[in-house]
């Protein structure tokens, strides 16, 4: 008994270590339906015959044979099938419509045991990225059958059952918090530095209060500093955020505290707006807010990661010459950086932030990241811009609509 637990908690590390080898994997949960039923009738030497004989048999009956070269036992009638995204993709395919054929190839075979014949009926589910990846796809099994479907997509399952009620009511509790506020919608044109021309258009949001005061979301999070506050304020701004995305023609850009992301209800939160609005997540930038006091960096680059599988983009604000905004560079690698207002102001007549800009410029190529400057007014700066292949400024604002 103790040994065959030993081989299926093996077969579940080298999954894992599977997993860990490679940046994006497509992995698939398969459990047998009937599994307890068989339970009953043989020994725990001969079940694990029997998962032996239906591993080589989920390989056979694959759609495409090269797809998947092993299966992982992992007990209680679940298998494990794992290959590189890269690989599915060469096959051109819908990932839904693949497994749904998958299912039914299986479910109409049989296993023959002791020259018995069992059907086979199966669950499925299936998640692709790398974080969290098992535990994902082994929530949704759970949830394949709460839905009484063959076939579950189960990418951030394990994050949204355990936040989902409590999220919920956040939301109808925070209704009134925008009540003496408006959100408003505004525009720029990002500009080709070398023709002069808008290229495209990024979105982003303020608020105005009841004397016409307008804030931005960073300056309204600075008045709500009190973590108690701020975290109720933070969830409204990214609810109202995720409402207008339909309206935005461009990428929208939603500020994001660090401090938030180190928060575990934030990060809950922000899967759940992300899964309840896949489709539009590619319009989605996170622009990341600059902090002081933060205590785990590791977290923070791994929520990156993990977000960024959904398509999501973040940029890297207010970059300035400093030691520190190279250090959040690296660690956080993210896909626009954003060139501080006071740094493109004494480009001309500072050489040192000329020399710095030089090198940042350098590195975001070769890192293919993406340097957008602020809005430029004087000729000269933009010249000097050229010159170091910095390849986007902001045009001037245009005034949008309310949210």
């Amino acid at each position: 008994m103790a040994k065959i637990n030993n081989i299926y908690k093996n077969n579940e590390n080298k999954l894992k270590d599977s997993i860990e080898k490679v940046n994006l994997s497509l992995l698939v949960l398969v459990s047998v339906k009937d599994f307890n039923m068989i339970k009953q009738f043989y020994a725990k030497d001969k079940i694990m015959d029997i998962e032996i004989c239906f591993s080589k048999k989920l390989l056979e009956l694959q759609n495409y044979k090269k797809l998947f070269d092993k299966t992982y036992i992992l007990g209680e009638g679940i298998f494990a099938l794992i290959c590189d995204l890269c690989s599915f993709n060469t096959l051109k395919k819908e990932l839904l419509g693949f497994f749904d054929e998958f299912v039914e190839k299986v479910n109409e075979s049989y296993l023959l045991i002791e020259n018995s014949k069992y059907d086979l009926n199966i669950d499925l589910s299936y998640a692709i990225g790398k974080y969290k990846l098992f535990a994902d796809a082994k929530q949704g099994l759970k949830e394949v059958r709460k839905r009484q479907k063959n076939v579950y997509y189960a990418n951030d399952s394990s994050y949204i059952p355990k936040y989902y009620p409590s999220i919920k009511k956040t939301l109808i509790k925070n209704k009134t918090r925008f009540k003496s506020y408006s959100l408003f919608s505004y525009c720029i044109p990002i500009i080709n530095n070398r023709n002069n021309k808008a290229e495209y258009y990024e979105y982003f949001l303020d608020l105005k209060d009841s004397n016409n005061n307008i804030l931005s979301p960073y300056d309204y999070l600075l008045l709500m500093h009190k973590e108690d506050e701020k975290q109720g304020v933070s969830k409204d701004l990214l609810e109202y955020s995720f409402k207008i995305l339909t309206n935005t023609k461009g990428s929208l850009n939603i500020d994001l505290c660090l401090s938030d992301i180190e928060n575990i209800e934030m990060r809950a939160y922000i899967y759940l707006l992300l899964y309840e609005n896949k489709k539009y997540c590619h319009n989605i930038v996170f622009n990341l807010l600059e902090e002081n006091k933060i205590n785990d960096f590791s977290l923070i680059k791994r929520f990156i990661l993990k977000v960024k599988e959904f398509g999501v983009k973040f940029s890297l604000n207010k970059f300035i010459h400093s030691s520190a905004s190279f250090e959040r560079l690296l660690l956080f690698d993210p896909d626009i950086i954003r060139i501080d207002e006071s740094l493109i102001n004494s480009l001309y007549t500072n050489y040192f932030s000329k020399q710095f800009l030089k090198t940042a410029s350098e590195f975001a190529r070769a890192q293919n990241i993406k340097m957008i400057a602020p809005y430029v007014k004087n000729e000269k700066n933009i010249v000097i811009l050229q010159e170091l292949k910095i390849p986007y400024s902001q045009g001037k604002r245009i005034l949008g609509y309310k949210a």
